[in-house]
């Protein structure tokens, strides 16, 4: 089979797709503004929480390492945030002396609303037609199966590698 060409760095298709991109996530955002507006966390709360939601399950431990702060300061946001309704602290069945993290119901309808974007996007995606989104749809997937981090043209550039701080298979 024969290799596709790749577009050459200075394509103007490709800055095209990168302003239209920015501009479906700019009108996402607008949809979940009043989500983020109505917020009542400090940003270290914030980030302990996204990172709780990356990883489904943390420890203290944990958090403070990605978060490069000490674990009495973890464990004190990790307290602002079981207080808040956000996250449910259990002990580790495998170790008692540890702490596992999660999501509460509440702190799942959170994240939902602050990046939720299914309702809102699909109902978007409902009104094009089938062979205009086929394409569209190739494509998200070529982009999502690129190995991040790397890349085969020397031109252009590699993904972030902040990335793979948190999971090696998703980059954030």
């Amino acid at each position: 089979m024969e290799k596709p060409e790749l577009l050459p760095p200075d394509d103007p298709l490709v800055h095209d797709i990168v302003e239209l991109l920015r501009d479906l996530l700019h009108a996402l955002l607008a949809a979940s503004a009043p989500a983020w507006l109505d917020l009542q966390l400090t940003l270290p709360q914030l980030r302990a929480l996204f990172l709780i939601a990356h990883n489904q399950a943390s420890s203290v431990g944990q958090i403070s390492k990605y978060l490069a702060i000490g674990e009495p300061t973890a464990s004190h946001l990790i307290d602002k945030l079981v207080q808040a309704g956000l996250v449910d602290r259990r002990e580790d069945p495998a170790d008692r002396r540890r702490a596992i993290v999660r999501l509460s119901p509440g702190g799942k309808e959170l994240i939902e609303r602050l990046l939720g974007w299914e309702d809102c996007l699909g109902g978007w995606l409902y009104k094009i037609p089938r062979q205009d989104l086929l394409p569209f749809q190739r494509g998200l997937k070529a982009i999502l199966h690129e190995p991040h981090g790397q890349t085969t043209n020397p031109e252009r550039p590699a993904g972030d590698a902040n990335q793979e701080v948190l999971n090696d298979d998703l980059p954030l």
